[in-house]
């Protein structure tokens, strides 16, 4: 794939689940092309680790604890990313 057809600068994403595996790789890509990423994962430590590396690779990302299958973290993931991103799409 050539992502340099695709251009998304400016845009931002939440990816929950996404410190390793599928999702990492998914948040590496949506770096690449200039989308800022939230990537958030029961263990803040993990997804902290996935936040430097895009950050050291010149992306843009910011780490959050969360669990996906509990309704009070969710809400309180899309309060602290809008805080931080000011909006997400």
């Amino acid at each position: 794939m050539n992502l340099l057809e695709y251009d998304l600068e400016g845009r931002k994403a939440v990816l929950v689940g996404a410190s390793r595996g599928i999702g990492k790789g998914v948040t590496l890509v949506l770096a690449q092309v200039g989308v800022e990423v939230a990537i958030a994962s029961l263990n803040i430590d993990s997804a902290q680790a996935a936040v430097d590396e895009i950050n050291s690779a010149g992306g843009k990302a910011t780490a959050f604890a969360a669990d996906a299958t509990r309704l009070q973290d969710m809400e309180r993931l899309a309060t602290e990313v809008l805080q931080s991103f000011g909006s997400v799409g």
